[in-house]
């Protein structure tokens, strides 16, 4: 009887394109989802409707605000050494 000896070389990398397989077809179904016209997650046809916002929330400027612009400061000198 012969004793064998089997050497593996070499390494599988079959975990890593199982998950690149996996976000490959990820990706496959949210680009249907988000593009398909039959999926029911498709932005409606636009009815010509007009939008009109009213923000009466909004503070009115008061007429005795001052606004002043102010130069700015010259640059201190470096220390003597």
């Amino acid at each position: 009887m012969a004793n064998e000896t089997y050497v593996r070389e070499g390494r599988s990398n079959g975990g890593l394109y199982f998950i690149l397989g996996a976000v490959v077809v990820v990706l496959g179904v949210v680009v249907y989802l988000l593009v398909g016209n039959d999926s029911g997650i498709s932005m409606p046809a636009s009815d010509g409707g007009s939008v009109t916002i009213n923000n009466n929330d909004a503070p009115t400027p008061s007429p005795d605000v001052s606004i002043t612009n102010e130069a700015p400061a010259a640059p201190e000198a470096a220390p003597a050494q």
